[in-house]
């Protein structure tokens, strides 16, 4: 990926809650490289590892708002990602 906007992020709320890698990893049952991968821009997760995320990490709505909306940017905002990030905002 040529832009690291949604890797950074995650990296700072992950710092900002004092958890290292291998307690995202265990907390979300996906690998420290998968979550290193996405920190460093090498990968871009899936909508589902976004959401999972916001909630285990019990992200305010605010702060859920702000990734969902990095990973759209990212993500090439497609009307499919556009209604799925609205409805999981609507539910929190």
């Amino acid at each position: 990926m040529k832009d690291n906007k949604f890797g950074a992020l995650v990296k700072e709320i992950r710092m900002e809650w004092g958890w290292n890698l291998s307690e995202v990893a265990e907390t979300t049952a996906l690998s420290m490289t998968f979550w290193s991968d996405i920190e460093r821009g090498k990968r871009l997760p899936s909508f589902n590892v976004v959401k999972d995320f916001c909630t285990y990490m019990e992200l305010s709505r605010e702060q859920s708002a702000k990734l969902m909306g990095t990973y759209l940017e990212v993500r090439c905002e497609t009307c499919k990602h556009k209604r799925l990030v609205e409805g999981f905002l609507a539910e929190i």
